[in-house]
C-alpha cells in the first residue's frame, strides 16, 4: 500500500516531544488557598458557634418535655443531670415508680420522638435486651424487664 507523502491529504505526523510547560502563577495560588483557609475557618467556627447554641436548646427543649408533661426530676425515677444534656427513666411502669409510661411516651412526643420508636418502646420484651433509635438531634436506649420496668435514657445527639 504507498503512503501518501508529507503534506498531503490523509498523511498524519506525530510528534513525541514533550509539551513546553506552562509556568504556574504561584503568587494566584496561594493567594488562593490562604482566602479558602480564612474563609473555611469562618466556616467552622460559625459550625462550633451553631453546634453550641443547638445544644442549649435542645437541653431547653428536654426541659420543656419535663415541663410539660408534669415529670418532676426530684424523685429516684428520673435523673436529670445540671448538664442537660440527657434525661434517665429507671423503673417505669412498677408500682414504686414515680413515672408511667404514658409520661414517657409524652415526654418523647415533646422531643419529637417518631411514633414508630414509641411502638417498639411499648412492644420490648425482656428477651430483646437494651435497644436504641435516633431522630434529629436526640437518641433514646432502653430496655425492659417485668421486675426492673421500663429504663430508658434519653440524650443529645451529635447529629443536628
Amino acid at each position: 500500500m504507498p503512503t501518501a507523502p508529507p503534506g498531503s491529504v490523509g498523511h498524519q505526523e506525530y510528534s513525541h516531544a514533550a509539551p513546553p510547560r506552562q509556568r504556574i502563577p504561584w503568587g494566584w495560588a496561594l493567594g488562593s488557598l490562604a482566602v479558602g483557609l480564612v474563609l473555611g475557618g469562618g466556616t467552622v467556627s460559625a459550625t462550633w458557634g451553631i453546634s453550641g447554641a443547638l445544644s442549649s436548646s435542645g437541653a431547653a427543649t428536654m426541659q420543656t418535655a419535663l415541663d410539660t408533661c408534669g415529670i418532676a426530676t426530684d424523685n429516684w425515677s428520673v435523673d436529670y443531670p445540671e448538664s442537660g444534656d440527657s434525661v434517665t427513666f429507671d423503673g417505669v411502669g412498677l408500682t414504686s415508680s414515680d413515672v408511667y409510661f404514658d409520661e414517657v411516651e409524652c415526654f418523647g412526643t415533646e422531643l419529637g420522638m417518631p411514633g414508630h420508636v414509641t411502638s417498639e418502646m411499648e412492644q420490648t420484651r425482656a428477651l430483646d435486651g437494651r435497644r436504641d433509635a435516633s431522630w434529629s438531634g436526640f437518641t433514646v436506649s432502653w430496655s425492659y424487664h417485668p421486675d426492673d420496668g421500663m429504663n430508658a435514657i434519653f440524650a443529645l445527639s451529635d447529629e443536628r
